[in-house]
């Protein structure tokens, strides 16, 4: 088995635990889970600590380079996201009569690259949370 082959198997394995998981909260009224997206959101207040160990890690960029891109990737993404519908009816055409709802699509398996991992994962994660999916 290669590499490639390897990977694959691997992503297979985690992609089915994570669609066999039960759900672990019930999905927030008003579509999405806002109150755990305010808590990854929290990243902010320990965004030097979580540039610190990227740099360490990485050996790659400046240290308040990436405290500012942990901001953006928590505060910003979570201001911006936080009054979207994403779950349930999120929209409806009187004319037509149709609603379109939404729902989670289940497992989300993401690629954090080498120069950025925390605020990839960050956004990553609200955006599942957001919308219910793991």
């Amino acid at each position: 088995m290669d590499t490639w082959e390897t990977a694959a198997a691997c992503a297979d394995e985690i992609v089915g635990r994570a669609r066999d998981a039960p759900p672990r909260s019930a999905p927030h009224p008003g579509g999405g889970r806002c109150d755990r997206a305010r808590g990854v959101r929290g990243g902010v207040r320990r965004a030097h600590r979580l540039a610190r160990h990227a740099v360490d890690e990485t050996g790659l960029g400046v240290v308040e380079h990436k405290i500012i891109k942990n901001a953006w990737a928590s505060v910003l993404v979570y201001e911006d996201i936080r009054h979207a519908k994403t779950v349930g009816a999120i929209a409806h055409d009187e004319e037509r009569g149709i609603t379109r709802i939404a729902q989670p699509k289940g497992p989300v398996l993401a690629t954090v690259p080498l120069n950025n991992p925390t605020s990839t994962t960050i956004f990553k994660a609200l955006i599942c949370l957001k919308t219910r999916n793991r």
